[in-house]
């Protein structure tokens, strides 16, 4: 009897612990041995299932812009059809207390290291393009006397306070500085409706 093929047990275990060392360590800070002994197994090992550093990379950063994608389509389809701003802001500035999210915490990483490589680029401007066109016709949804124009530039300033405010999270911040993101957020989305 063949022996059970572990390549996507495997893989999905070295991109678990590759992203806790990305988040604690950030990306070059990050070694395969980390890797390896994050995850419990030997270098070979890591190597065998993933490859080398760059294709470990690469594999994080798919693995990240699928759930990414995923995290934006549920955002999505959760606002409501009435007052679906509010909604929206509610969803990207809500309380989540200590919790550690090393999703967002991946992103972040990437995002960050994409000024050096141009796959990381190409992926990371995905995101903010994507981002902000959903965050833009969540606005026009809010807002229809509003231009398509004005609508999108609101919605890369709240996409822009939302990153800003994630990326400043990790100190950890108190609480007033979420709801002060929060409040910037919607100052700047009232301005729409005038």
């Amino acid at each position: 009897m063949p022996r059970p093929d572990l390549t996507e047990e495997r893989t999905a275990m070295i991109l678990d612990a590759f992203a806790r060392c990305v988040a604690r360590k950030g990306l070059d800070a990050t070694s395969l041995e980390n890797v390896a002994d994050e995850a419990g197994v030997k270098r070979s090992i890591l190597r065998h299932y993933v490859g080398n550093r760059d294709d470990l990379i690469n594999a994080l950063a798919a693995r990240a812009d699928t759930r990414y994608r995923q995290l934006m389509a549920d955002m999505k389809a959760s606002l409501p059809k009435q007052r679906p701003a509010n909604a929206l802001l509610d969803f990207l500035f809500w309380d989540y207390g200590d919790e550690t999210n090393h999703d967002v915490q991946v992103v972040e990483v990437l995002m960050a290291a994409a000024r050096n490589n141009d796959s990381l680029r190409t992926i990371s401007k995905g995101w903010v393009d994507d981002f902000t066109q959903i965050v833009a016709d969540t606005l026009q949804r809010h807002y229809p006397k509003a231009s398509k124009n004005q609508c999108w530039t609101v919605a890369y300033g709240v996409v822009s306070i939302y990153y800003s405010h994630e990326s400043l999270r990790q100190m950890p911040l108190p609480d007033k500085y979420r709801r002060a993101a929060r409040a910037s957020a919607e100052m700047l989305t009232d301005t729409l409706a005038s």
